[in-house]
C-alpha cells in the first residue's frame, strides 16, 4: 500500500517531479551564469585570431565637467588644490582631506594644526 500526501492525486510521483524541476532550474541558472561569464570575457578581449586587438569603436573617456581638475594658479594657499566647480573652499578642502593624495592630506592637516594654534594663541591674549 502506497502512502500519498493529502494534496496529491493517487498515482502521482510528486517527489520525482519536484526533484526534476529543481534540477532543471539549477541547470538553467548555471548555464545562464556560464554564458554571461563567457560573454563578458569575450567583450573584454575582442581580438582577431592573430592576436591583434580588433579594430572598431574606440572607448571614449568618461565625460568630465568643464574646468574640473584645472590647477589654481593664483598662488594662494589653496593653489595645490584643484578647481572643483560647485564646491566651496571649505567643502573642497574637506573632500580632498578624505579622498585626496597623501601629500595634499598632509598639507591640509598641517594647515589645520597651524590654524588651531593661532586660534589658541589669539584667545589667550584676550
Amino acid at each position: 500500500m502506497e502512502m500519498h500526501a493529502a494534496n496529491d492525486a493517487p498515482g502521482s510521483d510528486y517527489a520525482i517531479e519536484a526533484l526534476f524541476l529543481v534540477t532543471l532550474i539549477f541547470l538553467a541558472l548555471f548555464v545562464s551564469c556560464f554564458l554571461a561569464w563567457k560573454a563578458t570575457a569575450w567583450l573584454r578581449n575582442r581580438r582577431k585570431f592573430d592576436g591583434v586587438a580588433a579594430e572598431g569603436k574606440h572607448l571614449k573617456k568618461p565625460h568630465v565637467p568643464e574646468g574640473f581638475g584645472r590647477a589654481l594658479g593664483d598662488g594662494s594657499s589653496l593653489s595645490h588644490l584643484t578647481d572643483m566647480g560647485g564646491f566651496s573652499e571649505k567643502e573642497e578642502e574637506e573632500f580632498l582631506f578624505h579622498h585626496g593624495p597623501k601629500k595634499v592630506r598632509k598639507a591640509i592637516q598641517e594647515r589645520r594644526k597651524a590654524r588651531e594654534q593661532s586660534q589658541k594663541s589669539g584667545s589667550q591674549t584676550l
